[in-house]
């Protein structure tokens, strides 16, 4: 299905098996950067690399340390990155890496849309917690249909509590 994607969006295979842009140019080789200190980030890029070969992309992984990685980041420097988020219970916090405030700092996507950032600052002043509920999916759903990342892998972080000590906790 990529492939048939890729075709009809011109990207087309050209003589020697390689995809080009859509005006015939080739690609070229797509760098693909992986956290060196995350073995699961290494892996992934590895993976996405087969996957691109297989569709007649040439790319290449080069893992770094999160510093070095974080400053490519910033400065947009980058075809593919793998990083984590983990998001709080309230999700206002990811929401905002995503407005056009956040461009090279914590918006590392650099995504920006002027109709997010507006439902952005609707949620965040909403107090009725249903409407703002929906927002959010509204939100949820434009990142989804925009791809400003590719979710490989949602992951639970597990938690200890000394009930001994502590009440009230709830995961």
């Amino acid at each position: 299905k990529a492939a048939a994607e890729l075709d009809a969006a011109g990207y087309t295979l050209g003589s020697d098996g390689k995809r080009t842009m859509p005006e015939g140019s080739p690609i070229g080789t797509l760098r693909l950067f992986a956290r060196s200190d995350q073995k699961n980030s290494v892996d992934t890029m590895d993976l996405f690399q087969g996957w691109l070969g297989e569709l007649g992309i040439d790319s290449e992984v080069t893992a770094m340390d999160s510093n070095a990685l974080g400053d490519r980041i910033l400065e947009g420097n980058y075809d593919v990155m793998q990083w984590d988020w983990y998001v709080e219970p309230d999700p206002d916090g990811i929401l905002a890496d995503f407005t056009c405030d956040q461009l090279g700092g914590l918006n590392d996507s650099w995504y920006c849309d002027e109709g997010y950032d507006a439902m952005y600052a609707q949620q965040h002043g909403e107090i009725d917690q249903e409407k703002r509920a929906e927002i959010v999916k509204q939100m949820q759903q434009q990142l989804y249909e925009d791809v400003p990342y590719i979710v490989t892998a949602e992951t639970g972080i597990g938690e200890a509590v000394r009930n001994d000590k502590f009440a009230c906790f709830q995961p």
